[in-house]
Order: structure tokens, then sequence, then C-alpha cells
């Protein structure tokens, strides 16, 4: 190696020596900081002074070199990859030294974006849960949520407020548990999603989409964010063990029309939902939270040893009698006797038996002028949601189910509407 230095370099290497930086001396040589890559080479070639390091450096690539060239094919493939990801890191410290050798400006034009990103994300409250109280009864607090229908337009109904919708409901589930927190010790949540989503705009083919303010990919997005932001990540906050059931709808259907009729909960798109929202618990060590994310069209837990199913409830009728007899028949293929049914898909509130079947209302319903799908078929509800709470009752002729809770969340105040 030649030790005759230009007078470029002799300079550098002065101020080198002085302790300035790469990117202080490209600026004092050239006036263009982004040349000091060029100072970084002459120090990686041991020209602006004795480096050892530096020495190694080119020795090692020398060697690299020769393994790359190689007959045996292992040893060439493995050095091969090896100065790809040296090539690579190398990339990857020169952006670092440009971003962090860089002005003032520059680093609080990066703290700024920084700063704006942060404050662009939804807001979290965090709540505080009442420890054990003496004389308190053990509970289980059970949530539905279903007939979301995000992206399905009303009169009084489309995304925005569907997204508020769900802030509400999260805000009245947290109102219910700190109420009840002087009478009750939560030992457990169970927050069950029992289908319908999204509303999917091609469902019913050009009906559906005239009758969408979204697409089915922005549904999907936009139910993720306000489940999560508005009831799922403060609920986990309050560190008491969850269970969260996900069953799929029709309208999550990979067919767009109907329900799948194989493996529905995996091939629907509701799916992707559910297990995006497992994930966002598991990179926030949110680990007392369970999924269950069933294949089929139904899921069932226990709570105090008995066994609730849930499922959309598209296929069955929501009387009385057609609850029973599809929980009936669900105890059959489970093997187990069933005590509660839940259910959604008809878009109103109907419960039986102190909690035993309860058919779960919609974020949406309101309609006085068959303006929709569901106004021409005459159907006008209130929009609403149900939470119970359960102790192990041990008492004969009493029901484990204490409270039965239907939230209204409804988003629009309209004149004469009742």
């Amino acid at each position: 190696m030649s030790n005759e230095l230009t007078s470029e370099q002799q300079e550098a290497k002065n101020l080198y020596k002085e302790g300035k930086t790469p990117t202080e001396i490209a600026n004092i040589l050239w006036e263009k900081a982004t040349k000091e890559s060029t100072v970084r080479g002459w120090i990686k070639r041991g020209l602006l002074g004795d480096d050892a390091e530096s020495d190694q450096t080119v020795e090692d690539d020398e060697t690299l070199d020769a393994l790359c060239d190689s007959k045996d094919w292992c040893v060439s493939n493995l050095a091969k990859r090896l100065r790809s990801s040296q090539r690579t890191n190398n990339q990857l410290r020169k952006v670092q030294r440009e971003l962090f050798d860089s002005d003032d400006a520059v680093k609080e034009s990066i703290l700024e974006g920084i700063n704006r990103v942060t404050q662009e994300l939804p807001p979290i409250k965090l709540v505080e849960y009442t420890p054990r109280g003496h004389g308190l009864n053990d509970a289980v607090l059970e949530i539905l949520f279903s007939d979301l229908q995000i992206g399905k337009v009303s009169r009084f109904y489309n995304s925005e407020i569907a997204k508020k919708a769900v802030v509400e409901y999260g805000e009245e589930i947290l109102s219910v548990i700190k109420e009840k927190e002087t009478k009750y010790y939560l030992e457990k949540i169970v927050f069950a999603m029992i289908g319908d989503i999204i509303e999917d705009h091609m469902k019913h083919g050009v009906a559906s989409s005239v009758s969408t303010d979204t697409g089915l990919s922005e549904q999907m997005h936009d139910a993720i964010e306000c489940i999560w932001s508005g009831i799922l990540c403060p609920l986990a906050q309050l560190g008491i063990p969850m269970e969260v059931m996900c069953v799929t709808g029709n309208h999550g259907s990979s067919q767009h029309k109907g329900m799948d009729s194989f493996m529905a909960g995996r091939f629907s798109y509701d799916y992707v939902i559910y297990k995006t929202l497992q994930r966002y618990c598991e990179l926030s060590n949110y680990h007392h939270v369970t999924f269950h994310i069933p294949d089929g069209t139904f899921g069932y837990l226990d709570i105090y040893s008995k066994c609730a199913v849930y499922e959309h409830g598209y296929h069955n009728n929501h009387s009385e009698k057609g609850m029973v007899e599809q929980k009936l028949k669900r105890g059959a293929q489970i093997g187990k006797h069933v005590s509660y049914w839940r259910q959604g898909d008809k878009h109103h509130h109907i419960t039986y038996g102190q909690g035993s079947e309860v058919l779960n209302g919609a974020f949406f319903g309101i309609d006085k002028e068959g303006l929709e799908y569901s106004g021409i078929l005459g159907f006008d509800s209130i929009p609403c949601q149900t939470v119970m709470i359960h102790i192990d009752e041990t008492n004969k002729g009493k029901s484990n189910i204490k409270e039965i809770i239907n939230i209204q969340v409804g988003q629009v105040s309209v004149k004469g509407v009742g």
C-alpha cells in the first residue's frame, strides 16, 4: 500500500487527528456533507492514521473474496451470503451515520416527525381496577359484540358513526365495571365477538356497492382499529384475565354471499380481523388475554363450569324454540350439556330464561322509511349490545347470571325518532 497522500488526504489526516468527524471533514474540504463516505473510505484503508482494525478489515475482505471463488459450492455459497450480509450492514450503518452525524436542523426534523406520528396515535385511557375487597362476590363479566357491519350506510348510520359507537360501547363497559366494583370482584372477562363485523361492499352485488361508504379492505382496517383502541386494549389494560371468543358471521364470507360451507371460521374475512387483534395483544405483552378462533361456525367455553355456545345465528330461527333447539344440537355435537346460547344476526335484542338464551342486537337499526335492506323488510330496532355478570351460584332455583345489562349504542340524535 502506497504511503503517498494527496493534498486533500493529508489535510483530511490532519483534521482527523484533531478529532473531527468524517462529516465535519467533508464539510471543511468540499462543503458537502455527503462526501463523508469518501473520508470514511480513506479511514478504512488506513490513509488517515495507523488503524490495525482497518488493515484487518481489508485482509478479511480479500479472504472472503477468495472463499467466494472456491470450487466447493457449500463454501462459496456461504461466503457469498456472508458478503451480501456485510454489504447490507454497511449500508444500514451509512444511513445511521448520515442521520446522526448531520446538523441540528436535520435532527430536529427527525424528532419533529417522530413526535407528530406519536401524537396522531389514538389516545388510550388507562383505567385502574380496584383490588379485591372483603366480602365481594367473585364474578365473570360476559360482553357480547356483533353486527357492527362497519361500512354499511343508512339514514342514521355510516362508518364514522360506527367507529364512535364502538368507542361509546367501550366506555360504557368500563363504566359498568367501575359501578359494580363494590359488589363484585371480576376474576375474568369474556369478550365474545360473534360475527358480522364488516358489511362487505360485494355482499349483495351492486346493491351492496351503492349502500356502503368504504370497500371491504378499508372496512377490515377500520374494524381492527376501532375494536382495538375502543374496547379490547382498554379492557386488557385492566390486567384481568380475559378470554376472547371469535366467531365468524355471514358478512365475512369469502364467497360474498351466504356463509362459507367449509371451515367458515378460517376462510372468512373475519379471520384476518381476529388474528390481527390477537397479534396486537401479543405485541403488547397482554399474556393474560386468550383468544379462541374456531375453524367452524361456532365456538364454546365454560363460565363457572357451565358451557356457553357462541354462534352468529345465520342458520337458525331466533325464537325461543329456535335458539333452544340449536343449543341442543350443538351440545350433542360437542358432547356437553350447554347452559348458555349466544347469537347475533337478527339485529335486535331478545333474552330468554334469565340469560340462558340471548340474541344480541346490532350497532344500527333505526329506520323510518324503508331506506335500505333491513328497513325494507320492516325492521326498526334500537342499536344495542348486551353484557352480563355471572357468579358461581350454589343456591338451587337461582341463575348464575345475576345482571343483564343492555347498552344502547345509538350515535345520532334524530328529532321525532323514538
